[in-house]
């Protein structure tokens, strides 16, 4: 309930007054001596946006009611440097103890995902802290992972080392985090996510083996259930971590194959298996070639045409957006099929010898997916939390 709280605090955050209660509402207090705004003088813990999942103030693209609270009950901090992380990984959970502010690195580090693309790609974590330069010679294909070409080997131990500590302390002390009836949403008691990072650090003392009952009298987990919660965690990673080094390297040297397009001659596709149209695309290549194809993507034309096996109408992706990147020798193109079952797909395009390569970076569920990964091939900061193609 919106009334349900302890502790009030407040904070000026984009030169906004607001006033934050500790289970996630905030009210915007007046600006003086301006006349009052619909939403000044009222509690509320903000709408969702249907995009990036987060609670916004006023409307779907107001201000963040998470990083508002964090800023009330922790201070302020830098937002190219740090993010504010929901424990729970409930967006919609603004309570003041659902949230902590990780640097982007810490926030990284602590994603179960984004951790396992880091050891694939590096051999293991401690690997990569010990020698970050080793993610910047091999990574490949992970537009997502791009900004972390400049971390430094003091930035990678101080982020491990303070997760360390965290990861220590939710083993030894999870605590289940309770709430309210929030905007149609009911926050119960919920059991703490335990990362697999977690389970190496986790020591024998937390660990009852005197009886096979889930928790003993000190709420200690037993070593029966301790080993199925590891086992179920561990199992998902298996074939990841049988990987050995030698196939490791296989997979990195692995070079796809091109196969000529459909239209025009001198078009040529990568990781791109289908014979495909490139309606825009020049017939010859030439000093100004790259130019010229950029210029001919208009956004919401036609791209390519797609004639499928047992299919007599092609498919047609239109163009949402364009970038040029690499120094303008290449663009990237973000496009759409509303028909497909990924309908939303990222491309890049650029030369080499007599071929235009159009190389596929990936197919996506939702636009806010694709447009992530638009956002970071160019090198830019996404701020518009992750979609449901970051976990597929």
């Amino acid at each position: 309930m919106i009334n349900d709280y302890n502790e009030v605090k407040e904070c000026v955050y984009k030169d906004e007054h607001y006033s934050v209660r500790d289970n996630g509402a905030v009210m915007r207090h007046l600006r003086e001596g301006k006349k009052a705004r619909r939403d000044d003088g009222v509690w509320t813990f903000g709408i969702k946006n249907p995009q990036n999942g987060y609670m916004h103030f006023g409307n779907a693209n107001g201000h963040r009611i998470h990083i508002i609270v964090a800023t009330a009950f922790f201070g302020a901090r830098d937002s190219k440097v740090y993010v504010v992380d929901h424990i729970d990984t409930n967006r919609c959970n603004n309570r003041v103890e659902n949230l902590r502010w990780f640097t982007r690195l810490e926030n990284a580090l602590n994603n179960e995902i984004t951790r396992n693309k880091i050891i694939y790609i590096c051999g293991s974590i401690e690997a990569f802290i010990e020698d970050p330069s080793i993610l910047r010679e091999r990574l490949v294909g992970e537009p997502s992972l791009e900004w972390m070409r400049t971390v430094t080997k003091e930035e990678a131990a101080t982020a491990y080392e303070n997760l360390k500590k965290y990861w220590a302390e939710q083993a030894q002390n999870p605590k289940p985090l309770v709430g309210g009836k929030m905007n149609g949403m009911i926050f119960s008691e919920q059991t703490p996510v335990i990362h697999t990072s977690l389970l190496h650090l986790a020591s024998d003392h937390n660990i009852d083996n005197s009886n096979n009952n889930q928790y003993n009298s000190q709420g200690n987990v037993s070593r029966e259930e301790w080993e199925r919660m590891t086992r179920s965690l561990r199992e998902p990673y298996k074939e990841l971590e049988q990987v050995s080094k030698e196939e490791r390297v296989a997979i990195e040297s692995y070079e796809p194959e091109l196969v000529q397009a459909k239209y025009p001659a001198v078009a040529w596709q990568k990781r791109w298996k289908t014979p495909t149209e490139f309606l825009c695309c020049p017939s010859e290549i030439d000093d100004n070639t790259i130019e010229e194809y950029f210029n001919n993507l208009v956004v919401g034309s036609d791209y390519n045409s797609t004639l499928y096996y047992g299919s007599n109408e092609p498919n047609f992706q239109k163009i949402v957006d364009k970038a040029y990147v690499d120094n303008n020798k290449s663009i990237l193109v973000f496009s759409v099929n509303e028909a497909g079952i990924k309908p939303y797909a990222l491309s890049k395009i650029y030369i080499i010898d007599d071929k235009i390569i159009h190389e596929s970076m990936g197919t996506f569920f939702e636009e806010n997916g694709a447009l992530k990964q638009f956002t970071l091939a160019q090198g830019l900061e996404w701020t518009g939390g992750d979609s449901i193609d970051d976990y597929c």
